[in-house]
């Protein structure tokens, strides 16, 4: 079964939001049975602080200290794992700086910087979600 969709194509983002975009979606790679492709990366960044280090690796690289300041309410140990998941995801590149004082930075690799649309477009979703809910509710005063 091929379903038309207009979603969030690689090579136009804004084409997408505005909806003129359409490609095409075999359905059949996402059925009860098998594993939807989308599906692991949904579970890859469905933890608490994933998203919100990629968010701030969008500015360019990060360290770890440095993340524990911009994430109110993180930990160590919080932020350590999700990072070292990230990286084994290929979605973060760690790298020694060996430069005194001694530090490691992260940045986005290719993989991760691909997944910055995912964001807009859901970002995009949330706030047409949000208008279309204000003005349902304005329309039934």
């Amino acid at each position: 079964m091929t379903t038309h969709m207009n979603v969030l194509n690689n090579h136009s983002l804004e084409n997408a939001i505005a909806g003129d975009t359409d490609i095409i979606i075999d359905s059949d790679n996402c059925t009860p049975s098998s594993e939807c492709p989308g599906e692991s990366l949904l579970k890859l960044l469905a933890s608490k602080w994933k998203p919100q280090i990629i968010r701030v690796a969008m500015d360019g690289a990060i360290r770890f200290n440095s993340l524990l300041r911009q994430l109110p309410g993180s930990n160590k140990q919080a932020i350590a794992l999700a990072l070292r998941e990230l990286e084994e995801a290929q979605v973060l590149r760690k790298e020694v700086i060996n430069r005194k004082p001694l530090h490691i930075e992260y940045s986005l690799t290719e993989r991760g910087k691909s997944m910055l649309s995912i964001f807009s477009l859901a970002s995009t979703i949330e706030i047409s979600h949000k208008q279309a809910m204000e003005s349902n509710n304005v329309s039934s005063l």
